[in-house]
């Protein structure tokens, strides 16, 4: 019975939305990014440009040259505002 918990509480997890942030440590937008989804219960993962080379010069190659940079499923969502907004849309 355990076992069959766990298992869909990992089948709803994998339905769950994934964000995925590239941030800096220094930006506020970021920080309320970041703080908008943990208030949500929504899972993210972060990508520091400032400590990747390699992924900040793939945001830079998307044409982008500022923090954040949210994708939802890997769909663009945008920044900060737009993010936001998205959450009043829902």
């Amino acid at each position: 019975m355990v076992r069959f918990q766990k298992n869909m509480h990992y089948a709803q997890r994998k339905k769950r939305k994934m964000y995925k942030l590239y941030t800096t440590p220094s930006c506020g937008f970021c920080i309320m990014a970041k703080q908008l989804l943990a208030n949500n219960n929504l899972e993210y993962e972060e990508v520091c440009i400032q400590t990747d080379e390699q992924e900040k010069q793939k945001i830079k190659d998307m044409g982008f040259s500022t923090v954040p940079q949210i994708w939802k499923d890997g769909d663009h969502v945008g920044g900060y505002y737009e993010l936001k907004e998205s959450f009043n849309e829902s």
